[in-house]
């Protein structure tokens, strides 16, 4: 069974980015060892057999070199994005804030 999460991943390992999927408990924790796939991306094969299992409903990138130079900026609070976001404007990387967030931002 194909769900969005799934075919998410699926697009992810085409574009050149390492996934796992995170632990069902609600936490960011990764399902698997990343370790692994911080040196090689998962097979195909090993993404479908995650995503049979439905309570698997996200996915978790491995950023770095093994995906294409990958680079997250994470923030766990709104006001830390917004602390972020005043600073860039300070100091006049506000410009560099938005270009990145053209790249993906949620």
């Amino acid at each position: 069974m194909s769900t969005r999460h799934h075919e998410a991943a699926l697009a992810a390992l085409a574009a050149g980015i390492s996934v796992v999927p995170p632990k069902i408990d609600g936490s960011k924790a990764l399902m698997y060892e990343w370790k692994e796939y911080q040196e090689r991306l998962p097979f195909e094969a090993e993404i479908d057999g995650w995503y049979e299992d439905p309570f698997c409903t996200g996915i978790g990138a491995i950023t770095g070199a093994v995906s294409r130079g990958l680079e997250c900026i994470d923030f766990d609070t709104k006001e830390s994005w917004l602390a972020f976001k005043q600073a860039a404007k300070d100091t006049g990387m506000w410009d560099l804030v938005l270009r990145v967030g053209n790249g993906y931002a949620e």
